[in-house]
């Protein structure tokens, strides 16, 4: 028998076992599928703690002078950050904050 195929000689009682089984494994796909997402985020973090990452770049610069025109502000120096801050959820307090140099 090929697969996909249902032999219509079953009895009445296997048919319908042989149905329910492809309902049922059709069902626990959808809901592994569902289940992905949060099964991961779960797996690294808290539910009480909300996890951030901020991303911080500081420019040193000025402008010359006289000018006020965003566009004529001349960078001269440039840091890029990582901030990973820690927040309880219910109380909002920092729980736990790293600031970590990007070079790139």
């Amino acid at each position: 028998m090929g697969a996909g195929r249902i032999n219509l000689n079953t009895r009445e009682g296997e048919a319908s076992a042989v149905v329910g089984r492809i309902v049922v494994d059709t069902n626990q796909t959808v809901k592994a599928r569902r289940e992905v997402v949060p099964r991961a985020i779960s797996s690294v973090s808290q539910t009480r703690v909300w996890n951030l990452l901020i991303d911080v770049v500081a420019q040193s610069a000025r402008y010359p002078p006289g000018e006020t025109d965003p566009k004529k502000f001349i960078v001269e120096g440039e840091q890029h950050y990582w901030v990973h801050v820690a927040i309880d959820r219910f109380t909002g307090q920092v729980i736990d904050k790293q600031i970590e140099v990007v070079n790139e």
